[in-house]
């Protein structure tokens, strides 16, 4: 042995902890957030709808305070002994043979403060627990002859500071009180309408993944676009003396883009990982339901702000991609179980299909999932109890008005 390879194996008892660190520290971590979220205890919450809904979005926002105020992960040695994380909900509008169902998956500590967070906004509607729609399936990896799927994840056309096309822009924020039901537009009424267009044998999931928004620098990157669209330096000072900073050289596109972002600022934010699936037995299958997915999702698109792209995720560009035919199905089902999972920001490393059996996947993670940041009023845009111009047939209403018993009932 050389002098110099006997001086480097001398020395293991310093630079090998070091690299043992490396390689395994990121493989534990991912290890105990697995664990920790398997023995998580969750609630699926379903809204019934009341059969009048006079509110602005604005009151689903207020809802969404609470999924935004859940705490952190505590200490050095919860997050990284325990491997607890940011707490995790999901938001999900369903459509099983064309009857559309709104749910709210968190954690069963947080159950009751969000159920009187709906009805403070909402005292009509219903929240009750339910089982997981999802598990009525069953394992999906042994049902594969029976049900064909096709999933998109979502990801945003521009950069986060810039919102979607959300309800301030339709005018439903100044249309309460103002205008009849059948006057109003409201964007989430195009994907109502498809998701009542299923037919038996036919169902869609829509799900936005979300937690709290707490480490990106979006709020930052979107001031740094406004100084940048008027004439200003980073730091806020005029970047040019002989041109003061101005707005009036501003075509009316860009003036409202700036005050979109502007009115972001304002809001709670959350960091987003959305998907969507087309499910459906094979002989009730139909192809233009796929592009009719994400179609539906087009009204909260501008030209000017932001909006969807959808990522067919469980499809191949070329048939040489999958030679022998396996990996395509092994795609599906992975797919599949991470929707189950409400899996998107930590390693996918566990699927419970409800039948008994916890199957695990850890060290075959998928590559990271790109998310993005929504705002409360973006995501309200997109789920929210709707109001009468939604007049889907397939959305159930509740007819009964729930009101408080009279004081001076005898006892």
């Amino acid at each position: 042995m050389s002098f110099l390879g006997s001086i480097i194996l001398q020395s293991a008892f310093l630079w090998l902890p070091v690299v043992l660190y490396f390689i395994f520290w990121d493989m534990w971590i991912e290890w105990r957030q697995g664990i920790y979220q398997l023995n998580q205890k969750w609630a699926l919450l379903e809204i019934n709808i009341p059969k009048d809904v006079f509110k602005s979005p604005e009151a689903m926002e207020i809802v969404f305070n609470i999924l935004n105020d859940t705490g952190g992960v505590g200490t050095w040695w919860v997050k990284n002994v325990r491997g607890a994380v940011p707490h995790v909900s999901s938001l999900e509008i369903v459509s099983i043979e064309g009857s559309i169902y709104f749910f709210i998956r968190t954690q069963e500590r947080f159950k009751e403060l969000l159920k009187n967070q709906i009805y403070s906004q909402y005292p009509q509607a219903e929240v009750n627990e339910v089982d997981d729609y999802a598990r009525y399936i069953g394992d999906y990896g042994k049902k594969q002859k029976e049900w064909e799927l096709f999933g998109y994840e979502f990801g945003l056309v521009g950069p986060d500071f810039l919102p979607i096309k959300t309800y301030v822009d339709y005018g439903l924020d100044r249309a309460v009180g103002s205008l009849e039901e059948y006057e109003k537009v409201d964007p989430i009424t195009a994907m109502l309408e498809y998701l009542g267009s299923m037919r038996t044998g036919e169902q869609v999931w829509i799900q936005l993944v979300l937690r709290s928004d707490k480490w990106s620098t979006w709020r930052k990157d979107g001031q740094e676009e406004i100084y940048k669209m008027i004439g200003r330096s980073t730091d806020g000072a005029d970047a040019n003396p002989e041109k003061p900073a101005t707005t009036l050289r501003l075509s009316s596109g860009e003036q409202e883009k700036i005050k979109a972002i502007e009115r972001t600022f304002q809001k709670p934010a959350f960091e987003v990982g959305f998907r969507a699936l087309y499910l459906a037995k094979k002989e009730s299958f139909r192809p233009i339901n796929i592009a009719g997915l994400a179609a539906s999702l087009r009204q909260y698109n501008s030209p000017h702000l932001n909006g969807f792209k959808p990522t067919l995720v469980t499809a191949f560009d070329y048939k040489y991609q999958d030679i022998s035919g396996t990996r395509l199905p092994a795609l599906k089902r992975k797919f599949f179980y991470n929707y189950v999972n409400r899996a998107f920001f930590y390693n996918d490393v566990l699927y419970d299909s409800g039948e008994g059996e916890k199957k695990f996947f850890l060290f075959k993670q998928s590559p990271k999932k790109k998310t993005f940041i929504l705002s409360s009023e973006e995501l309200a845009t997109i789920f929210r109890i709707p109001g009468r111009v939604s007049e889907t047939v397939s959305l159930e209403r509740i007819e009964a008005t729930k009101s408080e018993a009279p004081a001076n009932l005898p006892v």
